[in-house]
């Protein structure tokens, strides 16, 4: 991605940039943005080539984003927390168009990639962008457009797989209760909450990265190297001691010890639910599962160790005067 600052917009730039802030493009921009659509983007043969958008094709994109093009019978609805997404890791510089390809069909119709194109246009529409800026996008033209019900259909990667995925043949290191803090802290970062009920709140993996940098000296002095239960809720309780780690890591550091040296005691005799006795933090964890799966329908749901988050944070701030506030909602 070209990055160049210049103070003087060339005359086809400020052009673009005033028809698209009207979202209305004049006849002679629409003919012009049309013809060189089909001349560069609809084949009869398939090709593969990249193009490199900058701001004098902003009425391009504009073309390409419309009805005409972006049939609505066909695609999805837009996700706008996806394109939210896609515009982040364009201005962290962080895009890569390695990572899929636009399909056009023979006929000049978009067959995917409508949340990119809207993030690009978003990002070159950005009066902080600056006007040299390119973006390198990768198309696969003269698609069949019987291929049309076969894209978008692989499952997704997760995070925690992304997140297992090395970098540069650097593995990622993190343990269970890390690998738990850095998605919620992830999700917390870029979204305000770190356990959303509902709704995709995608996370980058460039976001995730910058949640590790920032804390993994602190994620090792609290969570490395620790013998846990196996129905530990790494997420609830390594959250909680995380955002507690930042006020007071010392009383954080001291909860898992304590935690870590009751789960190794091999007196402490069985629980209720015939298991070895725990931490009564966690005996807490699995008495309200417990209660929660005795119901039919919550049995058949499942218990998510984050809804324990609340009750976790209200068992800390009891037993260890901690101020509420320290944790995030």
């Amino acid at each position: 991605m070209n990055l160049t600052k210049t103070k003087t917009p060339t005359k086809k730039t400020k052009i673009a940039s005033k028809l698209i802030r009207k979202k209305v493009l004049s006849p002679k921009q629409q003919v012009h943005a049309e013809n060189k659509f089909k001349k560069k983007f609809v084949k009869s043969n398939f090709e593969y080539f990249t193009y490199h958008f900058s701001k004098k094709d902003l009425p391009l994109i504009h073309f390409m984003r419309s009805d005409e093009v972006n049939d609505p019978k066909n695609n999805r609805d837009k996700t706008p927390d996806n394109i939210a997404r896609l515009v982040r890791t364009l201005k962290a510089g962080k895009w890569y168009f390695e990572t899929d390809d636009i399909k056009i069909s023979t006929q000049g119709k978009l067959m995917n990639g409508q949340h990119t194109l809207d993030a690009v246009y978003q990002f070159l529409n950005d009066a902080e962008t600056d006007d040299n800026a390119t973006i390198e996008v990768g198309f696969k033209v003269g698609c069949r457009p019987e291929a049309m019900p076969y894209l978008d259909t692989q499952k997704k990667r997760s995070a925690y797989q992304t997140l297992k995925i090395s970098n540069n043949g650097v593995e990622n290191p993190l343990n269970r209760t890390q690998l738990a803090v850095v998605l919620a802290e992830g999700k917390r970062s870029v979204h305000g909450i770190a356990f959303p009920k509902a709704g995709s709140f995608i996370v980058n993996p460039f976001e995730y990265e910058e949640v590790i940098t920032e804390n993994r000296e602190l994620l090792n002095r609290v969570f490395a190297d620790r013998v846990l239960s196996q129905d530990f809720p790494h997420k609830a309780i390594g959250f909680a001691l995380f955002h507690l780690a930042k006020e007071d890591e010392e009383l954080a550091i001291e909860i898992m010890d304590e935690i870590c040296e009751f789960h190794n005691d091999p007196d402490n005799g069985l629980s209720q639910t015939g298991k070895p006795m725990e931490h009564p933090l966690v005996e807490l964890f699995r008495a309200n599962k417990a209660m929660f799966m005795s119901s039919k329908l919550n049995a058949r749901n499942g218990y998510r160790t984050e809804a324990f988050y609340p009750d976790a944070v209200d068992y800390l701030c009891d037993n260890y005067d901690i101020d509420p506030k320290v944790f995030p909602k």
